[in-house]
């Protein structure tokens, strides 16, 4: 259980999008979508959007954090799984279960926001070829917001979960 809480106004919105991208060649000197250094590739491309409103203090204030910093204290995060097409036996496979989290940027005036990208994570983590296949399909496992600076580092808000103000 986290310290936060929602105002009487509070949710958190979460969209992601999937795009598939074949054979992309570097134009004209701009970066390949897949793989910055690699001159064809292809790749599925997931985001995530993730907006936050009239999140609490412990003590009811809006929470906001140093506009300064690169990153808040919240984390968002997310479990993917990928699945394709096992074609000796014409049944689904499982690749891998993958999960990934991101920072926000400083919390202002009670709201999250953010927009994350899986394959960006996924090249940091791994580097290059670990984009995921264009004929992958993907499902949503589970996704969460904590903050780093709550003792219990507790969940503040899950997909599925709902909160009341003032207990």
């Amino acid at each position: 259980m986290s310290i936060f809480q929602f105002g009487p106004k509070g949710d958190c919105s979460f969209k992601s999008q999937l795009k598939s991208v074949f054979d992309q060649p570097i134009d004209g000197g701009k970066k390949n979508a897949c793989f910055p250094d690699d001159s064809v590739a292809s790749c599925a491309i997931i985001t995530a959007s993730v907006k936050c409103r009239d999140i609490r203090n412990e003590d009811g204030t809006l929470i906001d954090e140093d506009s300064l910093l690169d990153e808040g204290d919240w984390g968002f995060e997310v479990k993917f799984r990928a699945t394709g097409n096992e074609r000796a036996n014409d049944r689904a496979l499982t690749f891998i279960d993958f999960p990934l989290n991101w920072r926000f940027p400083p919390a202002k005036k009670g709201q999250l926001k953010g927009k994350f990208s899986a394959h960006e994570a996924l090249f940091k983590l791994l580097g290059f070829g670990s984009a995921p296949s264009p004929c992958a399909q993907f499902e949503i496992l589970d996704v969460l917001i904590r903050n780093r600076s709550d003792a219990n580092y507790g969940i503040f808000a899950r997909q599925g979960l709902s909160a009341s103000y003032g207990n």
